[in-house]
């Protein structure tokens, strides 16, 4: 059984790559044309992959027949745009915590522990919205992820999460 949502995710996903592009364009400060790969690289690649994904499924959508409706039941379309809010609550809690973390001059409270904590707070939130119900598990993976994030980032790509 075809999905009948398949055109409305390409679609979506077409809109977030493009979005998210405009967003590189406007804050990219990056003026120094020689250097190949600069700090938006890679969001510039996952960016482009997502975009031609998008294109896929919404074609592969489009060349399987007309499904009749194109739009998710109501359910689905109230988990997303309750994980569109947490997501917005998440990024201005982010913003909110930078100065806070960053005045207590403490190194190690000053570099990611905003990121961190309101990660946690956001993955904790969203996999209790997902179902998910072992403690355990949502423990694990809101503690985890972040912090392997941080690694990641500043160690390896060198840069500075907030």
């Amino acid at each position: 059984m075809k999905n009948t949502t398949d055109i409305t995710t390409g679609l979506l996903a077409i809109g977030v790559s493009v979005i998210g592009a405009i967003g590189v364009w406007m804050t990219d400060v990056s003026a120094d044309e020689s250097m190949q790969l600069g700090p938006t690289a890679f969001t510039k690649a996952v960016l482009l992959i997502m975009f031609i994904l998008g294109c896929a499924q919404t074609v592969i959508g489009f060349r399987l027949g007309h499904p009749g409706t194109y739009w998710p039941e109501k359910r689905v379309l109230k988990k997303v745009a309750a994980i569109t809010l947490l997501f917005l609550g998440y990024c201005l809690l982010v913003a909110y915590l930078v100065p806070i973390f960053r005045s207590t001059g403490i190194d190690f409270l000053a570099s990611n522990m905003s990121f961190w904590f309101a990660s946690f707070l956001f993955l904790v939130s969203a996999l209790l919205l997902g179902g998910r119900r072992n403690i355990w598990e949502i423990l694990l993976v809101s503690t985890v992820l972040p912090a392997v994030i941080i690694v990641i980032f500043s160690k390896f790509f060198l840069i500075a999460l907030p």
